[in-house]
């Protein structure tokens, strides 16, 4: 992405262009975007975990209405389906907008981040504290990787949901689909987090050995 805009603030100041404090600050301040990407990853996994308890539940629930003879057609079997999948279309409107929060501030911080610390090191020259920089989004890589393990997981699970309920079928659908476009995102941004790895190291190579 470096090379593809002139105007970039590190490509100005690799050019010897000069760069005012505001744009240098507000770079700054954007790579704290990675934390709300963060916090956004954690709150769907735990929408995520607590759907699994609540899908416990109604299993169990279930296997007791079954115990006791009710059918699928029992006003009491209706109800409880009902409820979970009212249950399912609330967790999947919460995912998805923790989706579009996910989508927005990752790219912005990411980006931002690559930024700023490529500005920090064209100003100290501090090889070392740039490594450091660097390692610290090593981690994220392996992490979108796990949360999309996870989001796979819970995928397969709703995906064999009987589909003897016309609710229970249409909050499946809503919640697969909610949940292939968060696996989407998560890919993108891990592919994202290597490609920036991989240039701002090679950027950082070429400025360190000149």
């Amino acid at each position: 992405v470096d090379n593809k805009n002139k105007n970039y603030p590190s490509i100005k100041i690799f050019k010897s262009e000069q760069v005012d404090d505001q744009t240098i600050y507000d770079i700054a301040e954007k790579s704290y975007c990675l934390e709300d990407a963060t916090d956004s990853t954690i709150k769907t996994i735990e929408l995520l975990e607590l759907l699994t308890v609540k899908t416990n539940e109604s299993n169990e629930r279930f296997s007791q209405f079954n115990e006791l003879g009710l059918s699928f057609k029992s006003a009491k079997v209706k109800a409880s389906v009902s409820t979970f999948a009212k249950n399912i279309i609330l967790t999947s409107k919460r995912m998805e907008n923790e989706c579009h929060i996910f989508s927005e501030t990752f790219s912005e911080g990411i980006f931002a981040f690559q930024q700023a610390i490529i500005i920090h090191f064209s100003i100290t020259n501090d090889f070392i504290k740039i490594q450091e920089n660097i390692k610290s989004l090593e981690p994220l890589a392996p992490a979108l990787a796990n949360a999309i393990s996870g989001i796979e997981f819970m995928r397969s699970s709703i995906s064999q949901l009987p589909k003897d309920y016309n609710s229970l079928s249409s909050a499946k659908r809503q919640m697969i689909s909610v949940i292939d476009m968060i696996i989407r995102e998560y890919i993108e941004a891990k592919e994202i987090i290597i490609e920036v790895l991989k240039s701002t190291e090679n950027i950082l190579d070429k400025k360190h050995r000149i």
